[in-house]
């Protein structure tokens, strides 16, 4: 479960995020030059949609990608922003977790579930913007024995 979670967050979360505050001038390599007290913010595909941390297929939904791994949806590291990272980690991500697991384990235990349309359908996107589509999803009471 934890592996379905981190791939379904790791494609699904929002895109620009983390900002940090510069605290000194910096030049990168190319000489591009960011001034002291810019704020910067990291465009997160281009570490949840990178092959060399990704592995093979990273723009591709694979539940069990993480699984060898062994890791909980709420661990942090350079190749899984979703919660930040390192001393600024979100605090409340094992919370959130946990709300996820228990959501999923009552829905799948509950009901069966569909697209209007029938088909899994990518996100569109508006720029870096991923927007949902449009297609509803339908939810039919299971019958308990």
């Amino acid at each position: 479960l934890d592996s379905f979670i981190r791939e379904t967050l790791r494609l699904t979360e929002h895109v620009i995020g983390l900002p940090h505050v510069v605290l000194k001038d910096f030049t990168f390599s190319n000489e591009l030059q960011v001034p002291k007290g810019r704020v910067i913010n990291i465009f997160s595909d281009d570490v949840h949609q990178d092959e060399s941390l990704q592995g093979p297929n990273p723009k591709s939904f694979e539940p069990f990608r993480h699984v060898n791994a062994n890791v909980p949806a709420t661990k942090v590291s350079k190749n899984y922003i979703i919660f930040g990272g390192g001393k600024h980690a979100c605090p409340g991500r094992h919370l959130a977790v946990n709300e996820i697991k228990f959501f999923m384990h009552n829905i799948i235990l509950k009901y069966n579930f569909r697209t209007e349309s029938g088909k899994i359908e990518e996100p569109k996107r508006l720029g870096p913007i991923k927007r949902p589509s449009d297609s509803g999803i339908i939810f039919e009471s299971r019958k308990l024995i």
